[in-house]
C-alpha cells in the first residue's frame, strides 16, 4: 500500500454512524445538492490523536505497537460518548463539520503522551488538540448555508442515538493513502491489550 501518512487514532464503532451518513446522503440527493459537501470515509470513523511521520521506521512501528497494547489495557473501561456537533472555520467560513465527545480529558492526555514520546515535524501537531470525528467538508458555502438548519436537524436527531452508546473500540496505528477520496485509512494492527 502506498502510504502518504500515519496517525494514532481512537477507532470508533462505525455502526453508530451509519444512519447519520445515510440520512445526510439521502437529504443531499433528495435536494439535488450532493456536490455541496464532501464526506469523510464513513467506514473509518475515528478520532485522530496524533500525526506521525510519513516514513515510520519499523522499530518505531514496533515501539508504537507495544505502547498501544499498554494504552488499550488502560483505556479498556474508558467511555467515549459522542454528543456534540460543531464546525471548523477557514477564512471566517464553516469548512468542516465534525462531531465530538464531551469527555475529552483522557484523549488530551493520550495526545500529550504521543507528543512527548514521538516528537516530529508534522505541522498538524502544532494546532491545539481538539478531539473530533470529521463528517464532511463544505464545498459550496452558499448552498450549505441555505440547508444548514436541515443538516443540523439530521445530525442532532442521529446524535440522540449515537450518544447512548460507548463509541470507543480501541486505539490504533493507522496507515493512510490520501491520494484517494475519501481518504483510505487502514489499521495495520488492531492492538487490543
Amino acid at each position: 500500500m502506498k502510504v502518504t501518512s500515519h496517525f494514532i487514532g481512537v477507532t470508533l464503532d462505525n455502526r453508530l454512524f451509519v444512519d447519520l451518513f445515510v440520512d445526510l446522503q439521502t437529504y443531499l440527493t433528495d435536494n439535488n445538492i450532493a456536490d455541496s459537501v464532501s464526506f469523510h470515509n464513513p467506514l473509518s470513523t475515528h478520532i485522530t490523536v496524533y500525526y506521525l511521520d510519513k516514513n515510520l521506521a519499523r522499530s518505531d512501528q514496533e515501539k508504537i505497537t507495544k505502547d498501544l497494547k499498554k494504552i488499550n489495557k488502560r483505556f479498556l473501561n474508558t467511555v467515549v460518548k459522542v454528543d456534540r456537533v460543531d464546525f471548523f472555520r477557514k477564512n471566517d467560513k464553516e469548512s468542516l463539520c465534525f462531531l465530538s465527545p464531551s469527555n475529552i480529558n483522557e484523549l488530551v492526555e493520550l495526545n500529550h503522551f504521543f507528543k512527548s514520546n514521538y516528537p516530529n515535524k508534522v505541522s498538524n501537531n502544532d494546532f491545539l488538540f481538539m478531539p473530533h470525528i470529521s463528517i464532511f467538508n463544505i464545498k459550496n458555502h452558499s448552498t450549505f448555508a441555505t440547508h444548514k438548519a436541515a443538516f443540523l436537524a439530521i445530525i442532532n436527531k442521529n446524535l440522540k442515538t449515537i450518544e447512548e452508546d460507548n463509541a470507543l473500540r480501541s486505539i490504533n496505528l493507522y496507515y493512510v493513502n490520501s491520494t484517494f477520496h475519501p481518504e483510505i485509512q487502514i489499521i495495520d494492527h488492531l492492538v487490543l491489550g
